[in-house]
């Protein structure tokens, strides 16, 4: 019958005929029963009516029913008889107190029950327990209260006294009405802000309800009531309990709405301080309400001039601008909410002229609104991208302090958090001209640098803070946000004219380069930059410095002279660190000079010479200081040092002697040698001595090889090569800024704290490999068998990135197999032919696709002979199966042709077979045969082969892909993977060519200096390379990766930030103000009581704006039978988005019209009219979740309005306060929210589950 009648022509009208009808019944009833009793009444005798009504209104008890109350008030209405009256009076108040509401029936009674009912309320707070405390709110303990009805004394236990007096309240907050007497209302008001409080929560929800309906009917609240209501507000706000929060502020904001506050209480900061704190602290509804309280609460402020100053720090401002104020911090609500609600980062993003308005000059709205909206905004419970997005602007605009006590305080508490977190650091690395640098440090710096230089008044309270926070962080803090706080604050002292640190915030600093914790190169520089400021200090203020500034400029003076001393060969493992020269070493540090004087001493015996009998000796010496090392838990400078005496060639000749007859010394080397590398996997600084020193010894003799197993050495390093860590890579950065400090430390680089980068380490390993052919051929051979065959026999399919693959592993193949092709046979080459075949066929990765064709490249050119097993590959007819490989195949056909051993009759057939391939269906392979076919041709114009250069067929197909648009402008990839395996054929293309960016998945490990300085460093009796060095690489042949600093320039910053506050202005000049203070538009009040209906379930959409999803919202609506759909405009559902996916949905639903400003007002009658209960799904604090693990079903009220939020700001503030119960879906994943109809299409479906079940219940 719903549906029908959804169709029928005025079908809006349905819900009113039916409250008509029932309200017409409901008088008819009346007039019924007052006829009845004028009836009994005639017939009975004058003096004896008085008793007939008492004996009726005294005969009324809990089960009398609506008809025994109508007649009894009917009775009382045609003799009037003062003790039933007070009998029915009586009665009609205890059936309230039980939770029934009669006096439907004796309407004439109404405004005396709810008198009895405020009276009634007030005596149970006067009986209650004032003086209890909860979380810093007085709390009424319902407890100790005594029931007093005018017969009996009744002691309640705590749940009956709290049932009672819920249920007068909502009795009252139904019942209210403008024509109640001040007294009373002033009862109520005084009562209900005491029981506001309560410790029961139904009492407190529903004198909240109570006080809403109060604000509502009373205007204007005296001042003396507003004072009230403000001490109750400001304790509930207050409060540590997060119902009594909510309590708080809904009350504040319905108070703002309704009434005029009070100038005394405008003028209280803290009134505004409260309003802060919500916003930086507060929840998502919390903070809307805050919002809206604002906003409201600027609209009064600005109208009166004595308030000026509480809402605007421009004196150029008076009540004129009234429009002008409102108008910017309207802006400023909605900016809030964008940033710090909404939290999608493009709408973030795209506030950045809000935020340059607000920090400008320019902006009436005072500075801690803004610091406000950044501290919210910066809170680790948001997105990271976000925080960074503002953080930058922050580091990047100029931001205000006129406010100066504000600022600090935001910069302390909550800048300086979120700038020094350590991954901003380590995610921010990048290699700049050659130099690794950290780019959120260097901003850091140049910020704080130019902040000091901004505001020189206030450069001293910023250094305090920085250095403040540093101290409290002294032990748990990221080393490297110290160096780069550091950074910036010396470079502010030392460059701008006038500004010095203080005595005090040196002797600060101090305290901080000397705490624990602190990596080698971070502490030197902190000590580093303290002496020298102490220094600067001491020569300018000779007599003003301290003991700690006069020791610091000392230690400057004498660091300065060590660093005049340094060699090139020393090192910080010989020479010791900055800090070692001034702090005084820890227990651990004399028992790590111990050890390191041990091997020192034990190395320089072994230079001298030792004797063959003396290996069990050595094997118990070598033993002994391990286990020192591993006492001392793997020190970095006795690690560096273990390699020469491990690997110290004395000591691996003497285990080759004994290794027949006593093996312990070469077992001991070996698990020692194996054991350095596993630790090189963690320290990446230690590769270079373990590799080098290996190098050393294994190519002076194959009998070294042999004894320390190098094969398996050598497959361990290919399989697990050591990769830098974050914290190797922040102690290069703070190097660099060590020797930028002044020029006398330059020699304090990276090598320095840790000898050889880790690519010098590489780089042996190559040159090791590269060696062998001409030491032990069948090493190489070995090595080439064990790493094809973990490839060939590989699972398949293989992933695109494996963790056992590397390019290292290729590397060391490409070379062995160099050594071993021209030694090998056809059928032996045949066979390696084979396998890399079937390697590259299966392989997904292009730069170890690149090795392997270069491998097979160079096995066809130490093989000509089998150059027609390539024919053999290409002619396949299943070549569609697998259009990669066809791809290298061809790839490597143009390579051999080029090559000195091919010839005319080869370029010819490949030639041949290249013109299907340009034609194939399959892109890859028809556009690499395209790219190859010119190649080829050019080639063989060169050598002058007739046979290709005359064929009319070939010519044309050249001709044509040399006029695509394409071939003119290649894409990268074409241009870095081109071989040529003769003149490519060496160290420097291997290890740094320009083929590593075909992919980003490893990067270079070495490059053409690292052997440079190897070789330098070698001796000429080496066994001859395989591969020669090659040129070094020009700048446009290798592309490393790094990327430059995205820091937008200075002069960019203050165009962008000038252009976006002009915009802004112009913005607030002309458009006129938004009605709403959290929506973007807003429309006038419209009646929309002709539209209600009396159904149980209803849908409001009005805040939802996207036509496809109100077309969502209307199919899932009619799906699970809501009554009712409210949009803002019906005819939405002409609209061709809505259509296509409500689909008929809208034909079988009454769609009505209900603005998204009346839903407040709307949602109020219907719960005060009807009993509806106001759901909203939302995520905020007191949100309960449905869906859950089905312990505790949350039970979805039956007469129910379902309000669904918009799609960017949700349920604003108004809307919030008015639902009685708000709902959340339980998630599993880290999407963050549904789309509107997908959240209401669950929520109803749980609603229809709920039903479903109760009247399942009610059938059993």
């Amino acid at each position: 019958m719903r549906r029908v009648a959804s169709n029928i022509p005025g079908r809006r009208c349905v819900g009113h005929i039916r409250t008509t009808w029932f309200n017409r019944r409901r008088f008819s009833m009346t007039g019924l029963r007052g006829k009845t009793a004028s009836l009994l009444l005639d017939r009975i005798p004058e003096d004896q009516r008085p008793e007939v009504v008492r004996d009726v209104t005294s005969s009324l008890g809990p089960k009398s029913s609506n008809a025994d109350v109508g007649f009894a008030a009917a009775l009382l209405k045609l003799q009037p008889e003062e003790r039933s009256r007070s009998l029915l009076l009586d009665h009609l108040q205890s059936q309230v107190e039980n939770g029934c509401d009669l006096v439907a029936d004796a309407p004439e009674l109404e405004q005396e029950v709810l008198v009895r009912v405020i009276q009634s309320i007030a005596q149970s707070c006067s009986s209650g327990d004032k003086g209890s405390t909860e979380n810093g709110v007085p709390v009424l303990d319902l407890g100790r209260q005594i029931r007093t009805n005018g017969t009996t004394n009744d002691t309640s236990v705590p749940s009956a006294a709290a049932d009672r007096i819920t249920n007068c309240l909502r009795f009252a907050s139904r019942r209210l009405s403008v024509e109640l007497a001040e007294a009373t209302t002033h009862e109520l008001l005084s009562s209900c802000l005491e029981l506001v409080a309560s410790a029961e929560k139904s009492v407190a929800s529903s004198a909240q309800e109570a006080l809403h309906a109060l604000l509502a009917v009373r205007l204007p609240v005296s001042a003396e009531e507003q004072q009230m209501l403000w001490e109750r507000i400001r304790h509930l706000s207050d409060s540590n309990d997060a119902s009594q929060k909510t309590i708080g502020y809904s009350l504040w904001l319905r108070w703002t709405i309704g009434q005029p506050l009070a100038n005394h209480i405008l003028s209280q900061q803290t009134y505004w301080n409260l309003i802060v704190e919500v916003l930086r602290n507060g929840d998502s509804e919390k903070r809307k309400c805050g919002l809206q309280i604002l906003r409201s609460s600027v609209d009064t402020a600005s109208r009166e001039p004595s308030l000026l100053s509480m809402v605007s720090s421009r004196s150029d401002l008076n009540t004129s601008s009234t429009e002008s104020i409102r108008k910017q911090y309207a802006r400023f609500c909605n900016t809030f909410e964008t940033v710090v609600l909404g939290r999608y980062l493009n709408q973030v993003q795209l506030s950045e002229a809000d935020l340059d308005f607000l920090s400008s000059p320019q902006s009436a709205v005072k500075p801690v609104w803004l610091y406000t909206l950044l501290s919210s905004a910066l809170d680790q419970r948001l997105q990271e991208s976000n925080r960074k997005f503002i953080g930058t602007w922050i580091m990047t605009a100029n931001i205000r302090v006129d406010d100066a006590g504000s600022f600090i305080s935001f910069f302390r508490t909550d800048f300086i958090p979120w700038v020094t977190a350590g991954y901003l650091f380590t995610s921010s690395l990048r290699r700049e001209d050659g130099q690794l640098r950290c780019q959120h440090g260097d901003q850091l710096a140049t910020y704080i640098a130019q902040l000091l230089q901004s505001y020189p008044e206030l450069a001293g309270d910023i250094a305090d803070a920085i250095l403040d926070g540093m101290l409290a962080r002294k032990n748990n803090n990221f080393a490297y946000s110290m160096v780069y706080q550091v950074e910036g604050l010396a470079q502010a002292w030392e460059s701008i004219e006038g500004l010095q640190p203080q005595a005090e915030q040196l002797e600060k600093l101090a305290k901080i380069s000397t705490g624990s914790a602190i990596p080698d190169v971070a502490r030197d520089f902190a000590l580093a930059r303290c002496w020298k400021l102490c220094y600067a200090y001491k020569q300018k203020n000779a007599a003003l410095t301290n003991n700690t500034i006069e020791t610091s400029a000392s230690r400057w003076e004498r660091l300065q002279d060590m660093a005049k001393r340094l060699d090139a060969d020393l090192s910080a493992q010989t020479n010791g660190t900055i800090a070692s020269s001034a702090l005084d070493p820890s227990k651990r540090e004399i028992n790590e000079q111990a050890a390191l004087r041990k091997c020192a001493d034990l190395i320089e015996t072994l230079d001298r010479g030792v004797d063959q009998d003396e290996a069990d000796r050595h094997n118990e010496l070598v033993n002994d200081l391990w286990s020192d090392m591993e006492y001392l838990e793997y020190p970095k400078a006795l690690l560096i040092a273990l390699p020469r005496l491990v690997l110290h060639r004395a000591l691996v000749a003497m285990a080759s002697v004994t290794a027949s007859s006593n093996d312990a010394l070469a077992q001991t080397l070996v698990e020692k040698t194996q054991a350095l590398l596993e630790q090189a996997g963690r320290r990446s600084y230690l590769l270079a001595p373990v590799v080098s020193a290996i190098r050393d010894v294994a190519l002076s003799s194959p009998e070294a090889a042999s004894t320390l197993k190098l094969e398996d050495l050598i497959v361990y390093i290919a399989e697990h090569p050591p990769t830098t860590t974050i914290d190797s890579k922040l102690e290069e950065t703070a190097s660099v800024l060590l020797q930028s400090m002044d020029p006398s430390l330059v020699r304090f680089s990276y090598e320095y704290y840790f000898g050889e980068r880790a690519s010098y380490g590489f780089a042996a390993l190559i040159d090791i490999t590269n060696r062998l052919g001409n030491q032990d051929i069948a090493l190489a051979e070995n090595l080439l068998k064990r790493i094809l065959e973990k490839w060939v026999k590989q699972r398949l399919p293989p992933p695109t990135v494996s963790q056992w693959k590397t390019c290292l592993q290729l590397q060391i193949m490409l070379l062995c197999a160099g050594q071993c092709l021209p030694r090998a046979n056809e059928t032996e080459a045949g066979k390696l032919l084979k396998d890399l075949y079937h390697i590259l066929s299966v392989e997904p990765l292009p730069t170890l696709r690149y090795i392997i064709e270069w491998t097979i490249a160079r096995a066809y050119i130490h093989h000509p002979s089998l150059g027609q097993t390539i024919f053999d590959e290409l002619s396949t007819k299943d070549h569609h199966s697998n259009p990669k490989f066809l791809a290298s195949l061809m790839k490597i056909g143009v390579t051999i042709a080029k090559t000195s051993t091919s010839d005319e009759s080869f370029a010819m057939k490949l030639a041949t077979v290249f013109v299907p391939l340009a034609a194939s269906s399959k892109v890859v392979i028809r556009h690499e045969a395209q790219w190859q076919v010119p190649i080829l041709l050019d080639h063989a114009r060169e050598k002058q082969w007739r046979s290709i250069t005359e064929s009319t067929a070939f010519f044309a197909l050249d001709d044509f892909i040399r006029s695509l648009e394409r071939y003119s402008d290649p894409p990268v990839d074409r241009q870095i993977d081109q071989l040529d395996p003769i003149s490519d054929h060496n160290l420097t293309h291997l290890v740094s060519g320009p083929w590593w960016d075909l992919d980003q998945v490893e990067q270079r490990k070495c490059q053409h200096s690292d052997f440079v300085r190897l070789l330098a460093s070698s001796s000429p009796a080496l066994p001859a390379p395989c591969l020669p060095l090659g040129y070094p690489p020009s700048s446009s042949d290798t592309s490393p990766a790094t990327t430059n600093s995205t820091q937008e320039p200075a002069d960019a910053v203050v165009n962008r930030v000038r252009r976006n506050v002009n915009t802004i202005s112009s913005t607030l000049t002309s458009t006129p103000l938004p009605s709403s203070a959290l929506q973007t538009k807003g429309t006038s009040y419209l009646a929309t009581r002709d539209a209600t209906r009396a159904i149980s379930l209803l849908v409001i959409a009005s805040l939802v704006d996207n036509p496809h999803n109100l077309g969502g919202l209307s199919r899932v609506s009619e799906i699970f039978g809501a009554g009712a759909l409210y949009v803002t405009n019906p005819t939405v559902a002409s609209s061709k988005d809505f259509v296509a996916v409500s689909v008929s949905s809208h034909f079988h639903l009454p769609i009505l019209a209900l603005q998204p400003d009346d839903i407040p007002s709307f949602v109020a009658e219907k719960r005060k009219e009807e009993g509806y209960t106001i759901v909203g799904i939302e995520q905020t604090d007191r949100s309960v979740l449905i869906g859950g693990d089905g312990k505790e079903v949350v039970a979805l009220p039956e007469k129910c309005i379902l309000v669904v939020g918009s799609e960017r700001e949700g349920i604003p503030a108004k809307v919030l306060s008015e639902c009685g119960m708000l709902v959340e879906i339980e998630q599993v994943g880290v999407t963050r929210s549904l789309n509107v109809q997908t959240a209401a299409g669950i929520v109803l479906a749980e609603y229809v589950r709920q039903r479903r079940a109760e009247k399942s219940e009610r059938a059993m």
